[in-house]
């Protein structure tokens, strides 16, 4: 028997051995989250709130565990649809769902180009990442000078590499604030921004991505997390200017694409953005070195980047299409592979 504190965890495991045995059991966690449920009147608000953020709380790991399945979750593509009028759990629904379809597409792309890069933006992506030069440039900050020349490539790769790098570390901050979705929604903005550009998109994705967590009671990899995604915000441009009471980001932190993959690196290797954040959690993923954490978005970068530079599939737009053409024929999927999710 698997109580509440342990069986997400347990799941987590056994949709990596057996996912048609763990998808059951994570949809039913979601739709448990989301069902409404007249709470015994003896509950005062406060345990009634908390009650019910505990289950929404549970209902967004399990939607984020179905998604890290990728491919291997198809099969739950029609259900996980369903469950989007959920409203509390629709941004994570949505998430689950194209982590699904992405991977779908990833498995049915044809392989990238072999031989010498022809397009300008291909070779600038397989650019080596300088050396350090000094014994303070570490490969997060090294990792991030590689990052802000992609900027000479165009706005389009700009926001792709800055997406690929928030979207690697977005679940370390939704695992610590589930209540929160401000970033997740932001992450979202970009996504369609890159489909149809607009300012009104290029604001709700400042405006939902500028959350300031508590430096004192986040734990570094989270805090580092959500500052990633709203650097990565800041790489989206306007056809307007900005107004002068945009949020401001800290006058030091440079430019927002080197920052956003910096802040990256440094949330794998929990390490926080700033020297201040002194949080702490059971929950905290195990670290990875800081060299570790940099090829790790490097990869990340490369990996839903590069597919779109080469134009053998768009990690974006593609999904999109999918998605789409899936929800016409009742998310029948003709073969679902077993892809490798994450």
């Amino acid at each position: 028997m698997l109580d509440d504190a342990n069986d997400l965890e347990a799941l987590r495991i056994l949709g990596q051995l057996e996912p048609a045995r763990a998808i059951p059991l994570l949809l039913d966690a979601v739709w448990k989250a989301g069902e409404a449920r007249p709470e015994p009147k003896t509950l005062s608000r406060v345990d009634a709130y908390a009650i019910e953020s505990a289950r929404r709380e549970r209902g967004m790991k399990a939607l984020l565990l179905l998604g890290r399945l990728g491919a291997r979750a198809a099969s739950a593509l029609p259900t996980l649809s369903g469950y989007r009028k959920l409203c509390s759990l629709e941004p994570y629904a949505d998430a689950a769902i194209d982590d699904i379809v992405r991977d779908l597409c990833r498995n049915r792309a044809p392989p990238l180009p072999a031989g010498p890069a022809a397009e300008a933006r291909v070779a600038a992506l397989l650019r080596d990442v300088p050396p350090p030069r000094l014994p303070a440039d570490t490969p997060a900050w090294m990792l991030a000078r590689w990052a802000e020349q992609l900027r000479a490539q165009g706005p389009e790769m700009t926001v792709r590499v800055a997406l690929a790098a928030a979207r690697r570390v977005l679940g370390l901050w939704e695992y610590q604030d589930p209540t929160n979705d401000g970033p997740r929604r932001a992450v979202m903005a970009m996504d369609a921004w890159l489909q149809s550009p607009t300012d009104a998109l290029v604001d709700s994705a400042v405006y939902d991505g500028h959350v300031v967590p508590s430096q004192a009671a986040t734990p570094p990899h989270a805090y580092s997390a959500c500052w990633s995604v709203t650097y990565a915000t800041r790489c989206l441009p306007r056809e307007e200017p900005r107004d002068s009471d945009a949020p401001p980001l800290h006058e030091d932190d440079g430019d927002p694409l080197g920052a956003c993959v910096w802040a990256a690196c440094r949330a794998l290797s929990r390490q926080s953005a700033l020297t201040g954040s002194f949080g702490s959690t059971e929950d905290s993923p195990d670290p990875l070195t800081p060299l570790q954490s940099a090829r790790e978005i490097h990869q990340a970068i490369l990996d839903e980047v590069l597919p779109w530079a080469h134009g053998t599939w768009d990690p974006v737009k593609d999904v999109a299409r999918l998605r789409d053409e899936l929800a016409g024929r009742g998310w029948k999927v003709a073969s679902a592979p077993q892809g490798r999710g994450r």
